[in-house]
């Protein structure tokens, strides 16, 4: 879907600047909203740059992007003082609703962004007289070595599919590839 055609009308916005002053002819407003909707969860952010104008005639110029992390959005943005403005807001916004800046979630909800942290997410604290490596390498049929490799190098780490099929939803894949959400579409 095209980033213009995103209705905003119950989305959240949690950081803007506006260039506008009394008697100015045109000014730029800055906007970044977290959509709230569940079929933008996948790409719960939008940016904004609208330009705007007292002008008769002449339309308001409006540039959007929406996006799966907070980053991505805000990169339409330039590195200036009424885009740090924004830009600080809406993540104090998100530090105050305890949202993760990638996914949007609920921090407690938020996924791992490492490996290493995936390990802690999934296991906690290791069993007594092992390691998360070791229970990594026993649950799911990978060496050891493999693994350590992998974290030292920052690449993922390869688990074999069928290793990860008996915690698999099948029906809850299909229904969801079926309606486009594993491509980040929605609905």
């Amino acid at each position: 879907m095209n980033p213009n055609d995103i209705d905003t009308s119950r989305a959240e916005r949690i950081g803007f600047f506006s260039t506008y002053e009394e008697g100015k002819t045109h000014w730029t407003e800055l906007a970044v909203w977290f959509l709230t909707e569940e079929r933008w969860r996948r790409r719960p952010f939008l940016s904004e740059l609208v330009g705007k104008s007292r002008i008769a005639g002449q339309v308001d110029k409006v540039q959007r992007i929406s996006g799966g992390s907070f980053e991505k959005v805000v990169r339409l943005f330039d590195d200036t003082a009424p885009a740090r403005a924004a830009i600080e807001e809406a993540r104090n916004w998100l530090r105050d609703h305890g949202r993760d800046e990638v996914t949007g979630l609920p921090r407690s909800f938020a996924l791992p962004k490492t490996d290493e942290e995936a390990l802690t997410w999934l296991y906690g604290q290791p069993d007594e007289g092992t390691t998360l490596l070791r229970m990594l390498s026993r649950d799911f049929d990978i060496g050891e070595s493999t693994i350590r490799a992998a974290l030292k190098n920052g690449t993922p780490v390869k688990l074999p599919l069928l290793s990860v099929l008996r915690w698999f939803d099948r029906e809850a894949f299909r229904r969801d590839r079926e309606n486009g959400k594993l491509d980040g579409e929605g609905e």
